[in-house]
């Protein structure tokens, strides 16, 4: 019997923070005992919600949902995208959720999870790390209780999707992740190098459609509207799920290839904020603080997914 990671997902969601929901919870690999949320995608109220409704649309009222972080670590004004639609959704409706975010803020919920866990926890970070940096910040002991941070962002050896050298969770919230990559946490980051070859291309879209699950027609429909957005921005032809490939990486490393490296991240010089700085080829002489995922095999990520979403009803 495969043993359970117990995880903690920190999310915003977010369309493909949806998907990377709907993989996790089906498996076998993953014990998944909370989602907190964080602004980004969306406002903080809407990821909640969405996470609320995401889960209960699952049919997984038992896991609670914690709201965290509304704005960045160090700014009073909250960062919104835009990409993901006005909700964060798109524009996909689901059914009110009947349940309500447990009232504690999700960095103390993190950091009385870890504490009081008999077991190391991985925390799956697939939005900005507001909520991570405050935990780490705020009780610093935790660490020791971490078994991983597995973290969706940043663009090492390609350009940045929100600017040439940002990528969009990195530029949210830059100084929180500085902070994380500095703390010594054991830390595997998924960044740009990797998701933008995780593709789902048209072919795959209607594969999980045709699926008849309730969960792969919602993903279906996620992608529909995913991909014509890429398409509008980028041209793309297939849509990148970012998010689902940290969840993938997670449950199955072998997934993709990783290089350890010294990763920093620059918040100071405007034209570079928000690019995270990797030493690929070793200059500075620094230790290693980052395992960072530069290729990925997306025939297994894909039937991974495929293989999730037809374990639903």
């Amino acid at each position: 019997m495969v043993k359970q990671k117990k995880v903690i997902i920190d999310c915003d969601p977010g369309k493909d923070d949806a998907i990377a929901l709907f993989l996790s919870l089906q498996s076998a690999s993953l014990d998944v005992t909370a989602v907190t949320t964080v602004a980004g995608n969306t406002s903080l109220e809407n990821t909640t919600l969405n996470a609320l409704r995401l889960l209960s649309f699952a049919g997984r009222w038992d896991i609670p949902v914690i709201a965290g972080m509304s704005h960045p670590v160090m700014e009073p004004t909250p960062f919104i995208g835009t990409f993901h639609g006005p909700d964060g959704l798109g524009g996909i409706s689901l059914p009110e959720s009947p349940a309500k975010s447990l009232a504690v803020h999700a960095v103390d919920y993190i950091i009385g999870t870890i504490r009081q866990s008999a077991e190391k926890v991985t925390l799956i970070a697939v939005g900005p790390l507001s909520n991570i940096a405050m935990a780490l910040s705020k009780e610093p002991d935790i660490l020791s209780n971490i078994e991983n941070i597995v973290v969706m962002g940043g663009a090492i050896t390609v350009p940045g999707n929100v600017s040439p050298t940002a990528e969009f969770n990195m530029s949210v919230d830059p100084l929180a992740a500085k902070y994380v990559f500095a703390s010594s946490a054991p830390i595997t980051l998924v960044p740009l190098d990797a998701t933008l070859k995780a593709k789902t291309n048209r072919a795959q879209i209607n594969a999980i459609r045709a699926l008849k699950t309730n969960a792969g027609i919602l993903v279906a429909d996620i992608l529909d509207s995913y991909l014509e957005t890429y398409h509008e921005e980028f041209g793309y032809d297939a849509a990148p799920i970012h998010d689902a490939l940290a969840v993938a990486v997670a449950i199955d490393p072998s997934l993709v290839t990783m290089k350890d490296m010294y990763v920093d991240v620059s918040i100071e010089d405007s034209l570079t904020r928000a690019q995270t700085v990797g030493d690929v080829l070793g200059k500075w002489g620094k230790p290693t603080n980052v395992s960072v995922c530069l290729d990925v095999d997306n025939e297994r990520f894909q039937s991974l997914l495929y293989a999730s979403l037809a374990r639903y009803s």
